[in-house]
């Protein structure tokens, strides 16, 4: 019987001990009040933010030439990941052209068009002009971009998105 109250007694006092340890260690957690904003691929960044521009311009459907990236509303994983990014708009006989590019290395441009399932719309620019590594030569950029930069030009009939 001896052995049994012992026995208790030390369990008892390691419980206790637990909980002092788990106090002082709640002292010490602090809580975030700040989202956390995690690193985001060049790929994913590009396409999200051609998303996000095919969407304004669908909202404001009469707006021409160039598109301040500021005005679109980025998140901050998209907007930290873009380089150099840019957006130009032309609005002329029901046909829209929305021309979108930034800075980024060519491997990261094939992982775009990869991570798009080839989509033809992205690109290489090359200054006037762009390509694709399926088809090749696209043909005139509305607006000149660096070359080397990945471009994106999609056209399509007003009122059509």
């Amino acid at each position: 019987m001896g052995f049994g109250i012992g026995f208790a007694f030390a369990m008892l006092s390691l419980l206790g001990l637990s909980i002092e340890t788990y106090r002082a260690l709640d002292g010490l957690i602090s809580v975030q009040n700040q989202p956390l904003h995690l690193a985001l691929p060049e790929d994913q960044a590009f396409l999200a933010f051609k998303a996000v521009l095919l969407a304004y311009v669908a909202a404001h459907p009469e707006i021409t030439g160039a598109i301040p990236v500021s005005a679109l509303d980025l998140e901050v994983p998209v907007s930290a990941a873009l380089k150099d990014a840019g957006a130009y708009v032309t609005n002329a006989n029901g046909v829209v052209t929305l021309q979108s590019w930034a800075a980024m290395s060519q491997v990261n441009i094939l992982k775009t068009i990869t991570r798009a399932r080839g989509d033809l719309s992205i690109g290489s620019a090359q200054g006037t002009t762009w390509t694709t590594p399926l088809a090749g030569t696209m043909g005139a950029l509305p607006i000149a971009v660096t070359t080397g930069h990945v471009v994106s030009v999609v056209t399509f009939s007003k009122g059509s998105f």
